[in-house]
């Protein structure tokens, strides 16, 4: 199974399985509007984990930004 997310307002993450399309975790574009979104992977390094993104939402029409990787680190390292 692929692991899928967005994200919305360019800093709140949603994580999700690849059962979902990507458009099935939007709710209401007026206050969450979704900014990026793709594919991840986590990366085990030591006592670290990292995440590496890829991919697009066809359904969104989206591809991950810069910073994506960053936040879902950050997500998955509970800081």
């Amino acid at each position: 199974m692929k692991t899928k997310y967005v994200i919305f307002n360019d800093v709140f993450p949603v994580i999700f399985g690849d059962y979902f399309e990507h458009s099935a975790v939007v709710i209401n574009r007026a206050y969450k509007k979704p900014t990026s979104a793709g594919f991840m992977r986590i990366i085990s390094g030591g006592l670290k984990r990292y995440v590496e993104v890829y991919g697009e939402s066809v359904s969104l029409n989206l591809k991950p930004s810069e910073g994506d990787a960053a936040i879902l680190t950050r997500l998955i390292n509970n800081k």
